[in-house]
């Protein structure tokens, strides 16, 4: 046998490799399930908008207009993310919110 053939694995290993990405995804889907349900209770639909607004729009003054909120509303709502996240800056929030499955990478509120 040559050494640069391609080795295409049994369906028995195929089986196996499936099996460990079905409960890894589960996984995944389990602990995204607690930690919303641990927040989604603390976050209304005005906390989702601006989440929104800042990752499609990048800057807080563009967010202050789309979503018709003043500076300081903004400031409060993205402190209280911050203690909930435990994030310390915009992007962090973002991240964070992205990674629970509250909103997507295009700022879709999911």
């Amino acid at each position: 046998m040559n050494d640069d053939a391609i080795k295409i694995p049994s369906i028995k290993e195929q089986s196996f490799t499936l099996k460990n990405i079905a409960i890894y995804l589960e996984k995944c889907i389990s602990c995204r399930s607690e930690n919303m349900s641990f927040i989604g209770g603390e976050i209304d639909d005005t906390d989702k908008l601006i989440l929104s607004s800042l990752v499609r729009n990048g800057v807080r003054k563009a967010v202050v207009d789309e979503v018709g909120i003043s500076d300081r509303t903004l400031r409060n709502h993205l402190n209280k993310l911050g203690i909930l996240f435990d994030a310390d800056n915009d992007i962090k929030i973002i991240m964070t919110a992205i990674n629970l499955g509250i909103i997507d990478t295009h700022g879709n509120i999911l």
